[in-house]
């Protein structure tokens, strides 16, 4: 290590210290010969590959994009380690999700023979492993951009990978903007781009020869098929982006195979169940997996993938702020990285459940960026407490559609983050630091004042998590035992009364067991981040349970914070609303215990599409709470053209709650 130089590293002394017999960081020690594939030959080791060190001395910004097993963010990050060993700056490579953060960390220290959280770390939402002399830091995109909140020119990095550039994930087309900004501010900071070769060995691809439509038991028989009829190698089955298929076909598998360890992967997995694919193991593996493992999952031992060539795709509507999850073809893109996920230690078996025709006229090339398919108002907060004040001219890698960006300049004005000129407030500086959606921070705010905040941060770390499970065959049972959660005044409610419960209830009332471990982690995590932000406030507060206004306080709470997403009952349907914004008529989601309550008004967690326009996640609310907000004043309701209420049940609902107006201002 000592004949390092910083900028002048080769390939071929990053080698010699990696096969060494003395450990370069530790001395007097020698290297462990029981690390796993440390000196083992990989052909498709990076040393080797055209990325040498005169890229790296003008290029520190770096952008990825290659197949699964080209070992991209285990042996790059590793040279650049050597390279900067003379240097004082640290060195990031983000990833797009935790698992992958973690397992990249993992298989890194592993054959630099160390220790995670010494010479190198990790660092995501709400769970790190490093120390102050960590040099070479694994992290999602989203903490990295927690970082140039702080350090918009990144000072504390030599060296940047942005890995997985090529899934368009807001947070990394964000941080590609940032750095964008970054590069043209410190001359030290360059960017290139690197496409690396992906499996060891070949292949196979299979298609069938004509469409099928009971894909998922097709798929089931495969597997059971090859596990009976194949020696070796073990099995990756991508499904329709769906936990709870994920989890009926594990059941299913483990219930009509033997021998076979049976393991679910999808992204509402504790990290814990989600690495017990990563452990090596005397028998079979079936991997029951949505489409997290297409992309830098890298499972040892995978052989047979078996591809349903659809996944769940986000749609987004933004006059409507409607979501659209809609199952439908993956890109050809998506199908090559799945294929790629076999094959890195033997040849591989790709088994396409689709006809060739189909992938070659109905898969589009590559997935639409994600920019296109959601709202922004997160990132857009971020982007103003950094400084942004004018989103509209920053230099996004593909701008976001116009009214996608003025419907979230229009939400942060409804959360009073921005004011009426696009600035930020101080509200909205401080919303920008929580690590849940910033509309949170109000309810937490909100909660606080009516003694219940406690109760608020538990549904925060609740937030886009799904804690009931409704599998195939049982649902009705499973709807009948989470009566016992029920709630007829609030599915939030009904979620807090589930939330406490132990693995085994779990089990038995069909709820998710995998969530509460998860939201339990990040609620504490969100108590012990309250403190920083609300430094006035000694701790969270609560409501008895038994307090007759324990359920009244949290439903005010929520009002308070998302009364721009109410809705008045229609008489022209049974659990049909108007919602407050634009009179557009939906429903109540079949899921949700408000079903036949029959409310006067609610209001919504979110607005989805799949048929019929529903709501989920509803609350009923009392019309008197939100009379009195400034939202809900005559001056400010939305009007048409000419002048006519777009809601005219507010005159029936709000106004005679309301002091008396001057009848001019009432439209004829």
């Amino acid at each position: 290590m000592d004949k390092l130089q910083r900028n002048k590293t080769t390939a071929a002394q990053a080698i010699a210290i990696e096969d060494g017999k003395d450990h370069p960081f530790r001395p007097g020690e020698t290297h462990s010969t029981k690390v796993p594939g440390r000196l083992s030959p990989t052909p498709s080791r990076l040393f080797e590959q055209p990325i040498h060190a005169e890229h790296l001395t003008l290029q520190l910004v770096i952008v990825l994009s290659s197949e699964p097993g080209s070992e991209r963010a285990i042996q790059i990050p590793q040279f650049i380690f050597f390279d900067e060993w003379e240097g004082n700056g640290k060195i990031a490579c983000t990833h797009t999700r935790r698992i992958e953060v973690a397992s990249a960390a993992e298989r890194t220290a592993a054959e630099m023979d160390v220790h995670v959280g010494a010479e190198l770390g990790f660092a995501m939402r709400f769970d790190k492993l490093r120390h102050d002399q960590t040099e070479l830091l694994y992290m999602t995109d989203r903490t990295l951009l927690e970082v140039a909140g702080k350090q918009p020119n990144f000072n504390d990095f030599a060296c940047i990978i942005i890995d997985e550039a090529h899934e368009r994930a807001l947070a990394t087309d964000m941080l590609l903007g940032l750095l964008k900004v970054a590069i043209s501010q410190r001359t030290d900071l360059k960017a290139t781009h690197f496409e690396l070769v992906g499996q060891n060995h070949p292949v196979q691809i299979t298609y069938i020869k004509e469409p099928i439509l009971e894909v998922f038991s097709a798929a089931l028989s495969l597997a059971k098929c090859i596990h009976e009829k194949e020696e070796d190698g073990d099995i990756l089955i991508f499904f329709f982006s769906s936990a709870a298929e994920c989890e009926e076909a594990c059941l299913l598998l483990r219930k009509n195979t033997r021998d076979l360890e049976v393991l679910p992967l999808y992204s509402e997995l504790p990290e814990n169940q989600k690495s017990r694919v990563l452990q090596t193991r005397t028998k079979r593996m079936c991997v029951c997996a949505t489409n997290i493992a297409e992309a830098s999952m890298i499972v040892d031992g995978i052989v047979h993938i078996i591809d349903l060539g659809k996944a769940k795709h986000n749609g987004y509507n933004p006059r409507m702020r409607l979501n659209a999850l809609i199952t439908g073809p993956i890109s050809q893109t998506a199908a090559r990285l799945r294929a790629d996920c076999a094959g890195r230690n033997k040849p591989g078996f790709c088994y396409r459940l689709y006809t060739y025709k189909s992938f070659k006229e109905e898969m589009k090339a590559f997935s639409p960026p994600k920019i296109h398919e959601n709202g922004i108002s997160e990132f857009i907060s971020k982007l103003k407490a950094m400084g942004l004040d004018n989103v509209a001219e920053f230099d996004f890698v593909d701008p976001p559609d116009p009214e996608i960006l003025f419907r979230g300049l229009e939400d942060l004005g409804h959360m009073g983050y921005i004011d009426s000129k696009g600035a930020i407030t101080e509200r909205g500086r401080q919303a920008s630091k929580l690590h849940v959606h910033p509309v949170w921070f109000n309810a937490i705010v909100e909660a606080h004042k009516l003694g219940c905040s406690l109760e608020m941060l538990a549904l925060a770390a609740l937030d886009g998590s799904n804690i009931y499970l409704r599998p195939h065959g049982v649902r009705h049972y499973a709807d009948l035992a989470r009566q016992q959660f029920a709630d007829f005044t609030s599915d939030h409610l009904a979620q807090l009364h589930a939330f406490p419960c132990l693995q085994q209830w779990c089990f038995d009332a069909f709820l998710n067991h995998s969530v509460p471990d998860e939201v339990a982690r990040v609620r504490q995590q969100l108590k012990e981040q309250f403190h920083l932000l609300f430094s006035d406030w000694r701790a969270p507060n609560t409501t008895p349970f038994i307090d007759p206004n324990y359920e009244i306080n949290i439903r005010k709470a929520l009002t308070r914070t998302f009364y721009y997403r109410s809705d008045f009952r229609d008489p022209a349907g049974i659990d049909q609303y108007r919602v407050v914004r634009a009179n557009w008529q939906v429903g109540i989601h079949p899921d949700s215990h408000q079903v036949g309550a029959n409310h006067e008004c609610i209001i919504f967690g979110n607005l989805t599409y799949s048929g019929i326009q529903y709501m989920s996640n509803v609350t009923a609310v009392e019309p008197e709470w939100l009379a009195v907000l400034d939202f809900f004043k005559e001056k400010n309701w939305p009007r048409k053209p000419n002048g006519v209420y777009r809601m005219p049940i507010l005159q029936t609902t709000i106004l005679p709650l309301q002091p008396k107006k001057d009848p001019k201002n009432t439209p004829e």
